[in-house]
């Protein structure tokens, strides 16, 4: 054999070995999780959706505001996407800033559920895993009547 061959066998049969070995030990792991874990990470995970759904909700209302202020401004109506009346544009502005209020408020409300979880998964030692199930109730109870 060559010393190239010999090189190649001596380095990549033990490599080849430990990534087997690894991807056992990872899948085991995975397999051991608590199911009220994996219920807990997929919740923050659909939180952080809401949150950025939001956000996007507020750029949109962002936009439409600073379009209304400028149809204002000028007189003229046609500017913005949406047919308006002037006289309306003041009461839609309003209503915009009060949607985008209520959408901070969410995203706030959003993030104080979705460290109480992580705090709670993340927690050294034994575990109150009714009080994580309580909070996950609760929190998809909020997301199910309010965040839609």
């Amino acid at each position: 054999m060559s010393l190239g061959l010999q090189i190649g066998l001596g380095v990549g049969i033990p490599l080849l070995l430990i990534v087997i070995f690894l991807i056992i030990v990872l899948k085991r792991r995975k397999k051991d999780q608590h199911p009220l874990q994996v219920r807990a990470e997929e919740m923050m995970v659909m939180i952080t959706q809401r949150i950025h759904t939001l956000n996007k909700r507020i750029q949109r209302s962002d936009i439409e505001i600073t379009e209304l202020l400028l149809a204002q401004e000028r007189e003229d109506p046609s500017i913005t996407k949406i047919e308006i009346a002037l006289d309306k544009i003041p009461n839609k502005i309003e209503s915009l800033k009060a949607e985008i209020e209520e959408s901070i408020a969410d995203i706030k409300d959003l993030k104080e559920y979705r460290e109480e979880i992580k705090l709670l998964i993340r927690a050294k030692g034994e575990k109150n895993w009714e009080k994580i199930e309580e909070l996950l109730d609760f929190a998809r109870e909020k997301m199910q009547y309010r965040f839609t």
